[in-house]
């Protein structure tokens, strides 16, 4: 019993753990997808009979959220409050890195554009 407690605790914080590279997978038919460096979780959608369940990186088993303890809504509170809001900025992040590399990429392939600028700032 005290494992399913341990389980269920190591679910939730690593949930409201921004550090733990969430990722959005989108929706399938009955669930939506959310992965972290440990595990998957799969959030039923409205119209689905199956329930909502965990499963780890390193097994495909299915283990359900109920079985652990945690509820449907509590479940859906962690995903909208923590899990998305981590794959939104995770997101953003990525953007910012993208629209980075390919200014720098426009650079170096222009170099007298850099070499121009460089000096107007030590001008200015």
């Amino acid at each position: 019993m005290n494992d399913l407690k341990d389980l269920k605790r190591f679910v939730i914080s690593e949930m409201m753990n921004k550090n733990s590279e969430w990722n959005n997978f989108g929706t399938y038919t009955s669930h939506f997808r959310f992965e972290s460096k440990y595990f998957a979780v799969y959030k039923r959608n409205k119209t689905s009979i199956e329930e909502s369940y965990v499963k780890f990186n390193t097994n495909t088993e299915k283990i359900y959220i109920k079985t652990f303890g945690l509820s449907e809504t509590r479940f859906s509170l962690l995903i909208e409050f923590y899990v998305k809001r981590f794959c939104k900025y995770s997101d953003r992040i990525k953007h910012e890195n993208h629209v980075k590399y390919i200014w720098d990429d426009f650079l170096k392939r222009n170099k007298e554009l850099n070499r121009d600028r460089k000096i107007d700032d030590i001008l200015s």
